[in-house]
Formats: C-alpha cells, sequence, structure tokens
C-alpha cells in the first residue's frame, strides 16, 4: 500500500493547477497506473492465506506465476477503470468538479 502512496503523493506533487490536451491524457494515464498498482497490492493480499504456510504450500513457481497473473490482471482492470478509483484520482487532482463528470 505504500507503493500506492508514494505513486499518488508523486503524482500530485508534479501536477499543475490546470491541464489541457496532452497533459490531461498523460494525467489519466498516470492515474489509471495508480489503480493498477493498488488492483496489484489487492490480488496479492487475497492470495495471501491468512493461516500461513500449510500442508499444500506453493512453491516458487506456483509465487512467480500468481505475480505475473495478479500484474497483467491488475492492469487490464486498471485500463477497464474498473473500479473508478482512476477516473476519482483524475478528478482530485485536475480540479474537476464532480458537475463536469460525464
Amino acid at each position: 500500500m505504500s507503493e500506492v502512496i508514494r505513486s499518488t503523493q508523486a503524482l500530485s506533487a508534479a501536477l499543475p493547477a490546470q491541464t489541457a490536451g496532452d497533459d490531461a491524457s498523460r494525467i489519466r494515464e498516470q492515474c489509471r497506473e495508480v489503480e493498477g498498482i493498488f488492483l496489484q497490492q489487492l490480488l496479492s493480499a487475497m492470495d495471501r492465506s491468512p493461516w500461513g504456510e500449510g500442508l499444500l504450500s506453493s512453491g516458487s513457481g506456483e509465487r512467480v506465476f500468481n505475480s505475473l497473473r495478479n500484474r497483467e490482471l491488475a492492469g487490464e482492470l486498471a485500463q477497464r477503470e474498473a473500479l473508478g478509483l482512476s477516473e476519482m484520482l483524475y478528478r482530485e487532482l485536475s480540479g474537476a468538479s464532480s458537475k463536469d463528470a460525464p
């Protein structure tokens, strides 16, 4: 989660007060990346067993597969704006009001 917070803070520090044209599309893409990082962390947390390692603990191959699967799935969900987190971030960072939202 700290990675998401650092990304969000870096993104907000780098943004000017007003955005237009290419800047707006660049900001939207960065907001999608933040949503992707958040989703990847969420999916990784869901993979962890609350009871720790058991009799059927996964090997290193399975952990690598799960990590790659989570990264790809998170990227796809972020591009589709599945949670709407990137849109909320964009509105907050660009100073757009909720009245301007589609």
